[in-house]
Order: C-alpha cells, then sequence, then structure tokens
C-alpha cells in the first residue's frame, strides 16, 4: 500500500479506482488481523462496528475539510455543508442505535463475579471512562449538528468550522477510550 502511494503522491490526475482499492486493501488485512488480535471477540460484528466507527471519524474529517474550503472559496453553495450535516447526524444515529442495543445485551462479570449489563457498568468505577465515551462520542456530536444546523442558517461558515473542530477532537478522543474498552475487555462498541 505504501509503494502504491508513494507511485500515486504526486500525480497530476486522481485515478478514482486508486483511492479507494488502499482503502481497500486495509480493509482486508484487518479483517485478517483481528480474529488474532482478541481471539475472543466475534471478529465480524467487531469488524463492522470498527468500520462503522471510521466511517464517522473519516466523515468527521471530511466534514471539517469541507468547511475549511468555506473560509476560503466564498462562493460555495452551503447546501454541501447542510448534506453533511446530514450524513454526519446518520451515521452518529446509527452508532447511537448499536451502542444502546449493544449496552443492553452484552454483560461484564466482575472481579466478584457479578454480572452486569453495561448500562449498569457504566455508571461504577471501571465503567466511567465508558460513559465518558459515550458523551463525547455520540450526545455531544449530535448536540454540535445542532448547533452546527443553526449556524449554517444564519450562513456563518467560520462558525460552523470552529464547532466542527470540536466535533473532530470529541469523536477521536471518544474513539481512543473506545479502542481501549476494545482491547481490554472485549466490547465491541
Amino acid at each position: 500500500m505504501l509503494f502504491i502511494t508513494a507511485i500515486y503522491w504526486n500525480s497530476k490526475t486522481i485515478n478514482n479506482y486508486i483511492i479507494p482499492s488502499i482503502s481497500i486493501i486495509g480493509c482486508i488485512m484487518l479483517a485478517q488481523i483481528l480474529p488474532n488480535l482478541i481471539p475472543s471477540v466475534n471478529p465480524t460484528g467487531a469488524l463492522i462496528v470498527i468500520l462503522m466507527n471510521s466511517m464517522i471519524t473519516a466523515v468527521v474529517f471530511f466534514f471539517m475539510i469541507l468547511g475549511h474550503w468555506y473560509l476560503n472559496v466564498v462562493s460555495l453553495p452551503i447546501k454541501l455543508l447542510k448534506h453533511s450535516v446530514i450524513v454526519f447526524s446518520l451515521f452518529l444515529s446509527l452508532r447511537i442505535f448499536w451502542d444502546c442495543i449493544y449496552f443492553f445485551i452484552t454483560n461484564y462479570v466482575d472481579n466478584y463475579g457479578i454480572n452486569y449489563n453495561l448500562w449498569s457498568f457504566m455508571f461504577q468505577f471501571d465503567g466511567f471512562l465508558l460513559a465518558i465515551a459515550f458523551f463525547i462520542g455520540n450526545i455531544f456530536p449530535i448536540i454540535l449538528n445542532i448547533l452546527i444546523w443553526r449556524t449554517l442558517k444564519l450562513q456563518a461558515t467560520q462558525s460552523a468550522t470552529g464547532l466542527l473542530y470540536v466535533s473532530v477532537v470529541s469523536i477521536l478522543f471518544s474513539d481512543l477510550i473506545l479502542k481501549y474498552y476494545f482491547l481490554e475487555n472485549g466490547f465491541t462498541i
């Protein structure tokens, strides 16, 4: 993949087949590595969740780059940014839906042998960071999307871009915490 990237790095044209192929190869490699990384986890479910979280992160970065273009090119139509807010909100809604179902169906057994579902686990000492990750990765970005939508109605793209930066940071911190729980406890959130 590094070799393909090096060949096309200084290319004057964009090849729409090469760019996605690098990502697809990465997804295939992740699917091969994942069962060896954590053997106790369902690799198919974990791969789907990891890809969904990666899509959310990619949408946030795309969203931020698009917002940055609005700082430089004044005549861009605002509808592109509004469509991005809608797509980002849909991905976040899917993740919230999945997380809520997963928190109900997944149990955690503590050191004393007590069985908890993840909703109960989040309000204990060991699960406090999981509650933080759920808030800053799901609830906080939805609130930010509402603020971004209202800001875009005012045609204030600079303010919307600032809110996008905050959304990027919250999504990245949430993903770091969720990866910790994935590696530590095998939670595929």
